[in-house]
């Protein structure tokens, strides 16, 4: 006679089995279907940046130069070889914005409008950073002084685009399909007109112009590239357009229609361009046909919802792509309102892996001395990626995981405990559901940071367990409630000044039969 063991569970027993959940560093996925979609990709992750092994709170920002009066339409980096300036355009004037504080006088007054494009222009006489609005003249800064360049040929407040290439500055003419070039290292004197009607087959006018390589550095195999706003892609290789000997198209591409007058931006050797259909690499597009674009487009993993937003906010100004190295980002600024409340598309360069930053209101961004800043909506230029406090306030982020079926398909799931890996050195709040079968269960409750634990998980605490000084690892077990074949974490944190890493999530479950 067999005597089961008194340690062996009876066959018609649930067992309570743990699984691991990895946090979600493959980022935001707005591509794959909700039911097919990778373990290591999220359903939403806003304000979290994905690194390659954990995902952390995005950083905070602060006030850099107040009392510009009006929203920041333009930020601009003059770059000279013993030092760098920053410059911030409201509606009628330009301010020096270098130096943090209140701000001084302005710089130019009684100006049109405050959406300038900007190039710096290295040459004999100096480094020149020179802009256009299509409204006011030309302006050029030499790192001491403002000047309005005599150029002849075109009429400068005609101009609205600028591009540097082959130490020639492009001039893009406003409501029409014409170029403009200058001399070599010249930032003055006469213009001649580079007329694209007869190349761009599908009409419009002509929005940007920008330099790129094949080979990753400036030589005789760059390519100068005339950008639409019907979609059309003109490349001319050579060094002097007046020369037939030394100048030639190569060919006119098509790619879905661009985006703003700052649609376009240097990325190594390569140039972003923000489209209806995504932000494209042109180097990879030349090899495709137009309808292509979305499946190479660098936001194809989000295009969805990039999409969406690209029919709702294309004709707001705000639009701009920028790289940050430093913290290897990648970022798109997206009106919503325009001066009133943008969001930030922000990959990281590394991995590829995306994520959405809300908060942020800013309507332009640059780089001065390789750090992030942008111009807020009121008025103030505020530093970027700095502490872990919007302007004194907390940061919420949100997250939620791709649905896992834990190892088992068509079973049922009774989860009943569930635990985060993550570490700190402060004391976020935090809000933690389960999601079961596809469904999005919102948190309503709102967590607070404070000295004390404030995680909330239905009515659960987290076991009573204080924070201490320092970055510490938290991993405790609290009990849940969730049922269902497939199951996603939904996590919410506030924090007032404290980092947030989420390295892995564990869930206890039971398992039940195919219902």
């Amino acid at each position: 006679m067999y005597i089961r063991p008194a340690s062996a569970a009876p066959r018609n027993q649930t067992i309570s089995r743990p699984f691991p959940f990895p946090a979600p560093v493959g980022g935001l996925n707005a591509l794959d279907s909700i039911a097919d979609m990778p373990a290591q990709d999220a359903l939403q992750l806003d304000n979290f940046f994905p690194q390659p092994d954990y995902v952390e709170l995005r950083r905070g920002y602060a006030a850099h130069v107040t009392g510009l009066g009006a929203a920041i339409s333009s930020l601009m980096e003059w770059s000279g070889p013993t030092g760098r300036q920053l410059f911030a355009a409201v509606a009628d004037k330009i301010y020096d914005v270098t130096s943090s504080g209140a701000v001084g006088a302005a710089e130019i007054s009684s100006l049109t409008n405050g959406k300038w494009q900007h190039v710096m222009q290295e040459t004999s006489g100096g480094n020149f950073l020179m802009i256009a609005n299509g409204a006011d003249a030309i302006r050029t800064y030499d790192g001491t002084s403002w000047a309005t360049p005599s150029i002849t040929g075109a009429t400068s407040a005609d101009i609205i685009g600028l591009a540097s290439h082959k130490e020639r500055i492009w001039l893009v003419e406003k409501d029409s399909a014409n170029a403009w070039y200058l001399g070599t290292e010249a930032v003055s004197g006469a213009a001649t007109k580079f007329p694209l009607g007869s190349i761009f087959k599908r009409g419009g006018q002509l929005l940007a112009i920008g330099s790129m390589s094949r080979d990753g550095g400036a030589g005789p195999d760059d390519f100068c590239c005339f950008i639409s706003d019907t979609g059309e892609v003109a490349i001319y290789q050579g060094t002097d357009p007046a020369s037939a000997s030394t100048w030639a198209i190569v060919g006119v591409f098509e790619i879905p229609p661009p985006i703003g007058r700052r649609c376009v931006t240097k990325t190594g050797a390569d140039l972003a361009i923000i489209t209806e259909g995504g932000v494209i690499s042109l180097s990879v597009m030349l090899a495709l046909d137009r309808a292509a674009a979305q499946r190479a487009a660098v936001t194809s993993k989000i295009n969805r919802i990039f999409n969406s937003d690209a029919r709702a906010y294309r004709t707001a100004h705000g639009w701009q792509v920028l790289t940050y190295p430093r913290n290897n980002m990648f970022l798109i600024n997206v009106p919503e309102s325009e001066g009133v409340r943008q969001v930030q598309y922000v990959m990281n360069a590394l991995t590829g892996a995306w994520c959405r930053f809300t908060g942020l209101n800013a309507g332009c961004w640059s780089l001065l001395n390789e750090d992030l800043y942008f111009g807020g909506n009121d008025g103030t230029v505020y530093q970027a990626d700095t502490g872990f406090q919007d302007a004194g306030g907390g940061i919420t982020a949100d997250l939620k995981t791709a649905f896992n079926d834990l190892g088992r398909p068509g079973v049922t799931k009774n989860v009943q405990m569930m635990r985060t890996l993550f570490s700190s050195n402060g004391t976020p709040g935090f809000l933690m559901e389960i999601n079961t079968d596809y469904a999005d269960s919102i948190p309503t409750d709102s967590p607070t940071a404070g000295p004390a634990p404030t995680t909330v998980w239905g009515a659960a605490t987290w076991s009573g367990s204080n924070w201490v000084a320092g970055n510490v690892l938290s991993q405790n077990w609290v009990g849940t409630a969730g049922i269902g074949h497939d199951i996603a974490i939904r996590l919410r944190v506030v924090s007032d000044g404290a980092s947030c890493t989420v390295n892995a999530f564990d869930v206890i479950s039971q398992t039940g039969g195919l219902v």
